[in-house]
């Protein structure tokens, strides 16, 4: 009940922001920016899904592989595609993974194990999206006339590599362990302390991290160049670097749970950030509705892939499933 509440509750939120999104602005002119968009820009960001998915599950498979977790690529391609259905009804852009670690714990039979690499991929992923927008940075300081504005992936990524050393300082852990002390909390413990387990443990695999980075930047690039093609399908003069600089940001805004996967804070943040370079309000609408098409047919793929198998079944890879 509580669960739905929360729901409901953000669904109102999106809703009010893209009301006052819309508000004061010439629907006719969205319309004819819709009407007049370049197919096949359009065609070509909607085919960067795919690629999206098989880096996804490629960087997820090598870190699972490199904890004797054999799980096939096209499994961990169909748990994605259903992962990005199931977006569309959880508070968060990171809602999916919930089913994805569900999923991927039912095949190996590993529910923590499966957990903690699940974050280290996710985790790891937003790292290098912001890595891109530091590199951007100088860039994108000249054309906003904002040093403020740029130094914030910096300090995005400064966060982003003290959180991960204090997954490794001991005292910190141990702090955080005593909190599992508690009552309400004592029965996870165990649980906890092996999902933290499977994610330190790539101190001994660097090898494989370092292999799954490299996948991520591509996969972080491959999504970048997708809002940089829906923007060319609406002729928005913006170049590649700004998109370096602006995707990573309003990814790491999304994280906040206070609409329904992000609909409306997306738009908003999108709308306010390019207006700053001149792009129109309704040009900028015009983009957002597009990438949001897009996400919808991605998920409708997904909805498909779930309605038909609801994912793949351990039996349905025999002994060359480990390949």
């Amino acid at each position: 009940m509580r669960g739905s509440i929360s729901i409901i509750a953000r669904g109102v939120c999106s809703l009010i922001l893209i009301g006052l999104l819309l508000y004061r602005t010439d629907l006719q002119s969205i319309a004819d920016s819709l009407s007049d968009i370049r197919t096949g820009w359009f065609v070509l960001a909607a085919s960067l899904h795919i690629s999206g998915v098989f880096l996804t599950a490629w960087r997820w498979w090598i870190l699972l592989k490199a904890r004797e977790l054999n799980v096939p690529i096209l499994y961990l391609a169909r748990s994605f595609l259903i992962a990005s259905f199931l977006n569309f009804f959880f508070p968060t852009s990171v809602g999916g993974d919930v089913f994805r670690a569900y999923d991927t714990a039912k095949y190996t039979g590993e529910p923590e194990k499966a957990l903690g690499i699940l974050l280290v991929e996710r985790l790891s992923g937003l790292f290098s999206l912001v890595l891109l927008a530091v590199l951007a940075s100088p860039w994108v300081a000249a054309l906003y006339g904002s040093a403020g504005l740029a130094t914030t992936p910096v300090v995005i990524a400064i966060i982003f590599i003290v959180v991960s050393l204090l997954l490794f300082w001991k005292p910190f852990i141990a702090g955080i362990g005593r909190m599992f002390d508690l009552p309400v909390l004592r029965k996870v413990k165990r649980k906890a302390r092996d999902v933290h387990e499977a994610m330190t443990s790539f101190r001994f695999h660097k090898i494989a991290f370092g292999y799954a980075f490299l996948v991520g930047l591509l996969l972080q690039l491959n999504f970048v160049l997708h809002h940089y093609f829906i923007a060319r399908a609406v002729d928005m003069p913006v170049s590649f670097p700004v998109f370096l600089f602006l995707v990573p940001l309003v990814s790491v805004l999304l994280l906040v749970p206070a609409s329904l996967n992000g609909i409306g804070l997306r738009e908003n943040a999108f709308v306010v950030l390019l207006s700053v370079l001149g792009v129109p309000r309704e040009q900028s609408i015009a983009f957002c509705a597009l990438l949001f098409g897009a996400m919808v047919l991605f998920g409708i793929i997904g909805g498909i892939v779930y309605a038909v198998g609801g994912g793949v079944r351990r039996s349905d890879y025999p002994e060359d499933k480990h390949r």
